[in-house]
């Protein structure tokens, strides 16, 4: 017979072994579930890490070890750097749970004040006593002058955690000098004789020599012949007193090997490249519609003279002759390049600016245009002008006594070319170019820093230059350039910026002196031009505006006068 305690004793067993499984149990779960908060929170630190670009993304091992919360809100344990137990409940914070330079993964409190944190839940705020990012350091836009010109200006993201980036972001590979990637293999440079541009700047499988005016045109087959050249053509241009004769090159030789091979040969003339010329244009968003006419003052200068009888030569892809709003004012066309190939409205747009006279105004609207055409579609698809064609079209329109040139274009410096414009001005010529839609840190462009000619750089509405336009002391001044209307294809009208707009305003501007003052020299045009410009920028001529904006009407009339 059992006592009678032996109940009470045998359920105080039974309950005893129970607790104890249960307590072996739970130890078990909650090592499992700390080792997968463990985890859990080192994949949110490198998802954090990937997405907002946090500086430390692991803590140290060992005796600084790699903090962690098992759970967000009344988690048990927290070793800190000494591997030492704390308390990590809501409200907590004593001394070094937030340490500067700590970076505890899953702990992302709005309340927490470590420098490097990744906070998912606020990426924008900057840490207390850091440096509040700019958005304009992650921005890919064009410097003021700058072209797009080419370049970010995005910095890297420090991060020690080594996570790709997308394709398009993140800072670029390390690079050694030279420019040249590690584990690269270097390129060699392509020696080219010296003056010679790049050789996106000239044509790949031409080149020009000149040869004496009186010269029997037989030399320049043998010429061909001894250097393995093809005869493409010819022509006489007397305002250098030559003859300028073009070679193709049938077997891929560099451009530089055969103008040193050529160089050596007494029989011809300052053997070149067939140098590239571009329109200096981009289209942009309307800002307004035609305030560059009241920019300048026309208007008022237009009670004085309006250009009558004076004759422009517009050097450019050529122009519309029937678009409605240059009905008239075209007198002449030549075409230098000799082909149908394509067509570019940036000639009509140039013709517009000077003698519109519909729907548009030109600057001066009484005067009359020569439309050389010397573009055409080049190698790359865009549209070019080529030394060759240049010096064709600048005899022919000098042939017709054109008094204004202008050459709404930019290139390299080009002796050929620099020898028929000081040509041309030494025979009266005014000439007038764009200075230049290269930015700020560009090298002058030519023709327009050749010492004859009237550079123009371009402003907007407000006085502002044009954020893609040359500086140099070569600039002469400034006109508007930025949001112009102008005349364009299919007998319509677009929205245009760059230097080679402002470059024809001034055009405009000499045509009404020369109605004042017919037998006005380019000398004279060029001094009344910067004593009555508009101060801009900094006192006095500077290289960001010249001497300032142009003022049509006090030009006229100290011409006048």
């Amino acid at each position: 017979m059992l006592p009678q305690s032996w109940p009470r004793r045998f359920l105080f067993v039974v309950l005893a072994l129970t607790l104890g499984m249960f307590a072996l149990a739970g130890g078990h779960a909650e090592a499992q579930v700390l080792a997968g908060a463990t985890q859990s929170s080192m994949s949110d630190e490198v998802s954090a890490a990937r997405r907002f670009g946090g500086r430390r993304a692991f803590g140290r091992l060992g005796k600084r070890r790699m903090a962690h919360r098992g759970f967000r809100n009344g988690g048990r344990w927290a070793h800190d750097r000494d591997g030492k137990a704390g308390n990590d409940r809501p409200g907590d914070s004593r001394p070094g749970d937030s340490r500067p330079g700590d970076n505890r993964p899953g702990d992302h409190r709005p309340s927490d004040t470590a420098q490097g944190d990744n906070r998912p839940d606020n990426p924008g705020r900057p840490p207390e006593g850091g440096t509040k990012p700019d958005p304009r350091d992650h921005a890919n836009k064009p410097d003021d002058g700058a072209p797009n010109r080419d370049g970010s200006g995005d910095r890297p993201i420090a991060s020690k955690v080594p996570v790709a980036a997308p394709p398009g972001f993140g800072p670029p590979g390390p690079r050694l000098p030279g420019g040249m990637p590690p584990n690269g293999t270097p390129q060699a440079p392509t020696a080219r004789p010296p003056g010679i541009a790049s050789q996106s700047a000239f044509v790949s499988d031409e080149v020009l020599v000149t040869v004496p005016r009186a010269a029997p045109e037989s030399l320049d087959a043998a010429v061909a012949q001894t250097h393995g050249l093809r005869l493409l053509e010819r022509t006489t241009v007397g305002l250098i007193d030559r003859r300028v004769v073009r070679y193709r090159i049938p077997d891929r030789r560099p451009v530089a090997a055969l103008v040193a091979a050529l160089r050596a040969d007494a029989r011809i003339l300052d053997p070149q490249p067939n140098y590239y010329y571009r329109t200096v244009e981009g289209a942009t968003p309307a800002r307004g519609l035609q305030y560059a006419l009241a920019k300048v003052d026309a208007l008022h200068a237009h009670t004085i003279a309006r250009g009558r009888g004076a004759l422009v030569a517009v050097i450019d892809t050529g122009a519309d002759t029937t678009h409605p709003d240059l009905a008239g004012a075209i007198v002449e066309s030549f075409d230098a390049v000799g082909s149908a190939r394509g067509s570019d409205p940036h000639g009509t747009a140039i013709a517009g600016i000077i003698a519109a006279n519909g729907l548009l105004r030109g600057v001066a609207p009484d005067a009359r245009l020569l439309n050389v055409r010397a573009f055409a579609p080049a190698s790359d698809g865009s549209f070019a002008a080529t030394t060759f064609h240049l010096l064709r079209g600048m005899e022919w329109a000098l042939a017709r006594r054109a008094r204004v040139l202008n050459m709404s274009f930019a290139g390299p410096r080009d002796a050929l070319l620099e020898q028929g414009i000081t040509a041309a001005s030494e025979r009266g010529a005014i000439i007038v170019a764009a200075a230049g839609n290269g930015g700020a840190s560009a090298p002058p462009a030519y023709p327009a820093a050749y010492a004859p000619v009237i550079a123009v750089t371009a402003i907007d509405h407000a006085d502002r230059r044009y954020a893609h336009a040359n500086l140099g002391r070569y600039i002469a001044l400034a006109a508007p350039g930025v949001d112009v209307l102008t005349a364009s294809a299919d007998h319509a009208h677009r929205v245009q910026s760059g230097t080679s707009f402002a470059a024809a305003h001034v055009s405009g501007i000499i045509a009404m002196m020369l109605e004042g003052n017919p037998g006005l020299t380019a000398d004279a045009a060029r001094g009344a031009l910067l004593a009555t410009a508009d101060d801009l920028g900094p006192p006095g001529r500077d290289e960001q505006y010249g001497a300032g904006r142009a003022n049509a009407f006090a030009a006229v009339r100290m011409i006048v006068r």
